[in-house]
């Protein structure tokens, strides 16, 4: 079984998501809060590179007491950095019992693809103004980038509903680009939102 993997990355910006946003997606979801007022859903946005620790980011998280929104705008980055910080989001959702809703704002390249496509992300959605981009690890042949191909390959067409070996023909030839008609189609999200 394939332990599903997180959602973005990047140089750790908390920003607000746009209330369109949040309306759209927890539209049938009101968070209510002590004496019935409304309580909106934690936001984090992670923007620049996948690099690096993501103390900061993952402290917000820990402090989440709800749903949490992690909207990416990534470049993408390093592979391990990136692979790290799925492997916390998950932990952190089991121990606190959190759902985690993915949005891909503008693009989501390389490993932050990997990373909306990993078990941090309950639900995963795309604005409509954004592009993904999937590709091979960007590393020298050796054993060890074969491996990470290899896992990769085995999370991200697993949430893809397909094998493999359909997800290394898709990037076989270099990027596989990915606009929201064709990530719907591909299943590489469950909505496109219009900001």
């Amino acid at each position: 079984m394939f332990r599903n993997i997180a959602v973005v990355v990047v140089g750790l910006l908390v920003g607000a998501v746009p209330p369109t946003f949040l309306h759209l997606l927890h539209a049938d979801e009101p968070a209510v809060a002590d004496a019935g007022v409304v309580a909106p859903p934690t936001t984090i946005r992670l923007n620049g590179e996948i690099e690096g620790d993501f103390t900061e980011l993952l402290a917000q998280l820990n402090l989440a007491k709800d749903d949490v929104t992690l909207v990416i705008t990534s470049e993408g980055g390093s592979v391990v950095s990136g692979m790290r910080l799925i492997l916390a989001i998950e932990d952190i959702r089991a121990k606190n019992k959190l759902r985690v809703h993915c949005i891909a704002d503008m693009f989501a390249l390389s490993m932050a693809a990997a990373i909306l496509e990993s078990g941090a992300c309950d639900d995963r959605a795309m604005t409509d103004r954004t592009l993904i981009l999937f590709h091979g690890v960007q590393a020298p042949p050796s054993p060890i980038s074969e491996a990470l191909n290899n896992s990769m390959a085995a999370w991200i067409s697993h949430r893809l509903g397909i094998t493999p070996e359909a997800y290394r023909a898709h990037i076989a030839k270099g990027d596989w680009i990915l606009s929201p008609p064709a990530a719907l189609e591909a299943h590489v999200v469950d909505r496109v939102l219009s900001p």
